[in-house]
């Protein structure tokens, strides 16, 4: 077997980890899974500033956009704005004028 190093702020987490009392076995299986969860929000994230950016901007007829669509396009811009970048500034502004235009086709 191998010796494996480990510092003290890895022996800090893994102790309050150990020390963790779960109500059931899926329970600490979810705790235990939160890098996962991590994983799936970038996904979610990517979906949002790509896809879902691309359907709110094309693919949705002018006057035609649904309270979930709405809804959507606030998550969007929001995904983009984190982002912080050149690139989000246009596509949350693309996305805004969209807004604009559908409350111009008297679809508030």
């Amino acid at each position: 077997t191998g010796t494996a190093i480990v510092s003290n702020n890895d022996k800090a987490i893994i102790s309050r980890q150990s020390s963790k009392s779960f109500a059931t076995a899926s329970d600490a299986q979810i705790y235990n899974s939160s890098s996962h969860h991590n994983t799936d929000a970038n996904a979610r994230l990517d979906r949002l500033k790509n896809d879902d950016s691309d359907y709110l901007l094309y693919d949705i007829p002018v006057g035609e956009m649904t309270y979930p669509d709405r809804s959507l396009a606030h998550r969007a811009m929001v995904a983009w704005q984190r982002t912080k970048s050149i690139e989000g500034a246009y596509l949350v502004q693309q996305i805004l004028e969209r807004l604009v235009e559908e409350d111009e086709a008297g679809n508030h």
